[in-house]
């Protein structure tokens, strides 16, 4: 046998071989499907638990979105990404599937964007948006006529930030699956995704967009739910004290933040799609930091705009801005890792058990049946008539709640 014809049939089984390991590296990576990127079956002990998708959820909830064809979509920040539960008993059937479609740390554009792209899928009936005031605070110097229209350097998305098509869309979807079947880093994702599977407090999200806490419970079991009160308060104070941000630009009563959410209700209204607003529920320490960095008024102006846009595209706003004793429940004391708050995981996230009395407001409806509610509805919405009466009725509850208890104040001014 010459050398060419060794030489030859080397390269063949060469070939073979690695066209072999490159096949059962997709077909592994198929199957555990770390990023939720295809419709691979979730196997319990095998890929339930994604801890890979929750650290890359930005790539991966447009593919859980598009894959569900959602009639209801929940978006905004983290907020409602862990407060809102698309499996609720409070949907109603022709209301489901519901996809939770909330970003941690998006923009408003960017919120906006994600559920417009679930709704590109063309059976979507209804948005549910959280809104929150910190997205809302701009430089008041900033070009008063930007409107953020581009892709958002993320093009996994069906449609850019000023609700038309995305043409790169198709071109990324074909490189993101390519890369989540073949890459060493998908492979490595894989594996950690069995090994994991057994990790009770290991972070993930279900197909439905929910984000379950499981990090937030590791956390508590670890360190108390002290230290997540401590480290929030301490980076909201830090956050608010030193930012010149405020809700308008310069000399408007406007922004083109509120000008981003104004196109896209008008959009939604054109397409028949049904928008409800709401204001994020806030533990009393998130309200008492805006009181003490000087941020107040902008609390109170930004809802007085937020109603405006409302009433103007006849849709919902909700609040959910209350002092009541389900909101000034005082973190367990340090070093206390068993003792938890029903409500809240910190002062900027309410658990899912508060989502559900939330649900009720929101959706009309009585959920006393789910047991997780509890406490019964919260939330109250929003009207022009008594937008004041409401807004001095929190500003009167919230000093007279402080004056009696000195040590929730403590917390913010020494967190």
């Amino acid at each position: 046998m010459d050398m060419r014809t060794v030489f030859r049939r080397f390269l063949g089984t060469a070939a073979f071989s690695l066209a072999a390991m490159l096949a059962l590296a997709a077909a592994f990576n198929w199957l555990l499907d770390p990023y939720g990127m295809f419709a691979s079956p979730r196997i319990a002990g095998i890929n339930a638990v994604k801890p890979a998708a929750a650290d890359r959820i930005r790539f991966t909830k447009p593919y859980f979105a598009e894959r569900l064809r959602p009639r209801t979509v929940i978006s905004g920040n983290s907020r409602p990404e862990l407060g809102l539960d698309p499996s609720s008993p409070c949907w109603l059937q022709a209301q489901r599937p519901v996809f939770n479609a909330a970003v941690p740390g998006a923009s408003v554009a960017l919120q906006i964007a994600n559920a417009e792209h679930a709704a590109a899928g063309g059976d979507l009936e209804r948005i549910l948006l959280g809104l929150d005031l910190l997205d809302f605070l701009v430089h008041p110097d900033a070009d008063p006529t930007h409107v953020y229209i581009g892709p958002f350097n993320q093009v996994n998305l069906r449609v850019l930030g000023n609700g038309l098509p995305n043409p790169a869309y198709a071109g990324r979807k074909f490189q993101d699956r390519l890369q989540a079947l073949f890459s060493l880093s998908t492979l490595s994702d894989s594996v950690m995704t069995l090994l994991q599977q057994q990790a009770k407090q290991a972070p993930t999200r279900r197909a439905d967009g929910f984000n379950p806490a499981r990090d937030y419970l590791r956390i508590i079991r670890t360190e108390g739910q002290a230290v997540l009160f401590q480290q929030k308060n301490r980076e909201l104070v830090q956050r608010l004290a030193r930012s010149s941000a405020t809700i308008y630009q310069r000399g408007l009563a406007w922004s083109a933040t509120f000008e981003t959410l104004d196109r896209f209700l008008e959009r939604a209204k054109a397409r028949g799609i049904q928008v409800v607003l709401f204001i994020n529920p806030y533990h009393l320490d998130y309200l008492t930091a805006m009181r003490e960095t000087g941020h107040w008024s902008d609390l109170e102006n930004w809802k007085r705009t937020l109603l405006r846009l409302a009433d103007r595209h006849s849709v919902a706003l909700w609040d959910f801005n209350v002092i009541s004793p389900d909101t000034t429940e005082p973190p367990p004391l340090p070093g206390d890792r068993r003792s938890m708050l029903r409500w809240f995981w910190e002062p900027a996230h309410y658990r899912a058990a508060y989502g559900e009395r939330m649900l009720a407001g929101l959706l009309g409806r009585d959920c006393a049946s789910n047991p997780m509610q509890g406490g019964g509805a919260v939330g109250v919405r929003l009207q022009a008539s008594t937008l004041d009466g409401q807004l001095a009725r929190l500003r009167r509850d919230l000093d007279a709640y402080l004056r009696s208890h000195p040590a929730a104040l403590q917390r913010i001014r020494k967190p």
